[in-house]
């Protein structure tokens, strides 16, 4: 467990607040009854969104390694729990080796390194924190159970499952009247929440959406076996059936469905009825993405242990089932790394965007919602919200001005150039060839040789075949880039040695076009223009 959780710091490395992360940040910034209980999608998330506001305002935005390693630990106590509830069942090896599958489980790699993920797997902590303390049978344990379980419910509504369970599982004891409340509790607490506040959710359940809960049952159920236990995709519908089947003979024995077996069966059916009622009617949403495997991979390996139980576990049978399962956390475990990629690729729009925005400080509108496009709808990163979000927290998530001149990643410094071409809202626009210009030409960085002075504020590059284009700095008035006889096209950087691939415009022939910032920023380093064309070209100072 200690070396995977250096494995998955390592593999989330260089991630930053990505998707769910900025309506927190952004818009729950207050401390108030009405920001921690308003619903996130459709999920009661109080006890995440409590942790993430005071790891704000101690930790801050910048350093988002902490908030990974959060996850991570709840990542491993999930491990360590599923490890204790197979230990007295199946045996201390074989439970070891699955609690391993499932820290590393690199298909659902969003519960591994996506630090918002907390309340996902926080709420499958708690589920099966309860589960264990349920057995014990104490009223001690029956408190702490119930505590358990109001917390996870309290983490995310993919907890609910672990309500019914225990539900089910008490209504079977001959006991149930004494110990109903330990369910009963947290289920009315969250029906009270829900009448309060569920009218705040932004999901569209339809209850014709039941007709969808066999395929999101068997499509979920069959990725979700296959992840966890470290196999392709393809193996999926086989693992699943090999669960039916063993399930089917050791119920054919009577005597065997007892409460808690009943129960954990009922664990992945709630799961993934549920979630098919609630996202069916997403069309981008399918059973099987990678943030529902985790749950799911974790309710049906508690099937699989339940009635794995009833096998005779002899010392053969035990090498093979570590065997196979110590295998398939090894191909976990080298997929990580992978996830990280993707992670990565996905998240780092987002510091592009917040560093641009650092940058420009109040040049950048109110509204303005652009400097990480990726990321859609109500997530989209808002120029006004993050920096009053900066501003009250003490830091920003964007790299500062020394990490990002030190950033040997010219691909990085690119994706931030680009970021302050929206924000300043740099374009090429249109301006007449004939209009007036400064006095004082524009600094030529590369390509001298193929400059001249062509008259006050001007210079003209004229291309050759070896070099097709000229650089200059851009000045706070603005260039005019004055076409000749072939079109010129215009590029423009600044903390990059790097060009972007497509133009940020063209100036047709003896047409003319301004590039102009917003503003002075709070970079000294200067943007620079690269204007291309095959024939000589004049770059004038804006007047």
């Amino acid at each position: 467990m200690a070396l995977s959780f250096v494995l998955l710091m390592h593999a989330g490395r260089d991630t930053t607040f990505y998707l769910d992360d900025w309506p927190v940040i952004l818009n729950r910034r207050e401390w108030s009854w009405f920001n921690l209980l308003r619903p996130h999608v459709d999920h009661l998330q109080i006890f995440p969104l409590a942790v993430l506001k005071l790891m704000f305002e101690t930790v801050g935005l910048h350093d988002y390694w902490v908030y990974r390693a959060l996850l991570a630990v709840l990542d491993i106590l999930v491990g360590v729990l599923l490890f204790l509830y197979g230990r007295k069942r199946i045996g201390p090896w074989p439970s070891i080796a699955l609690a391993a599958c499932l820290v590393l489980m690199a298909p659902s790699w969003f519960n591994l390194l996506y630090a918002f993920q907390i309340n996902f797997v926080g709420g499958m902590a708690g589920g099966l924190a309860a589960l264990l303390l349920l057995e014990r049978g104490t009223r001690r344990s029956d408190v702490a159970a119930c505590v358990c379980l109001t917390i996870a419910i309290g983490c995310n509504g993919v907890a609910l499952p672990f309500m019914a369970a225990v539900g089910i599982e008490i209504l079977l004891r001959g006991d149930r009247w004494r110990r109903i409340w330990v369910p009963a509790i947290p289920g009315a607490l969250y029906l009270i929440w829900r009448a309060a506040y569920g009218h705040y959710a932004n999901t569209d359940v339809r209850w014709q959406t039941a007709q969808e809960v066999p395929r999101w049952l068997l499509d979920g159920a069959d990725d979700s076996a296959a992840a966890m236990v470290g196999m392709l995709a393809e193996y999926g519908p086989a693992l699943v059936l090999g669960l039916i089947v063993l399930v089917v003979i050791v119920l054919a024995t009577p005597g065997r469905l007892t409460p808690r077996f009943a129960g954990v069966l009922s664990l992945p059916i709630v799961y993934f009825g549920l979630t098919g009622i609630g996202r069916a009617n997403e069309i981008t949403t399918q059973p099987d993405e990678n943030r529902f495997l985790y749950a799911g991979g974790l309710m049906l390996a508690l099937v699989g242990i339940e009635a794995a139980q009833h096998l005779r576990w002899d010392r053969r049978l035990t090498i093979a089932v570590t065997a196979v399962l110590v295998w398939g956390a090894a191909l976990n475990a080298n997929a990580v790394e992978n996830g990280g990629n993707d992670f990565r690729g996905k998240s780092l729009p987002g510091k592009y965007g917040t560093t641009a925005l650092d940058i420009a400080g109040t040049l950048a509108p109110p509204h303005f919602n652009q400097a990480d496009p990726t990321q859609g709808g109500e997530y989209l990163l808002v120029a006004g919200p993050y920096l009053q979000a900066v501003a009250d927290y003490g830091s920003s998530p964007g790299y500062t001005r020394e990490e990002l001149l030190a950033e040997p990643d010219q691909g990085r410094r690119r994706g931030v150039d680009d970021a302050l071409l929206r924000v300043h809202g740099m374009r090429v626009a249109p301006v007449a060839p004939t209009g007036r210009v400064g006095r004082t030409p524009p600094k030529v960085t590369e390509a001298v040789d193929h400059t001249a002075e062509a008259g006050p504020g001007c210079v003209t590059f004229t291309p050759d075949e070896r070099i097709s284009g000229v650089v200059v700095e851009l000045p706070l008035p603005g260039l005019v880039v004055r076409g000749g006889d072939e079109p010129a096209e215009v590029r423009v950087r600044r903390f990059s040695r790097l060009f972007g691939d497509a133009p940020l415009g063209t100036v047709e022939p003896g047409a003319a076009g301004l590039v102009r910032p917003a503003g002075p920023d709070k970079a000294p380093e200067p943007f620079t223009v690269e204007v291309r064309s095959g024939a000589p070209v004049d770059i004038c100072a804006a007047g």
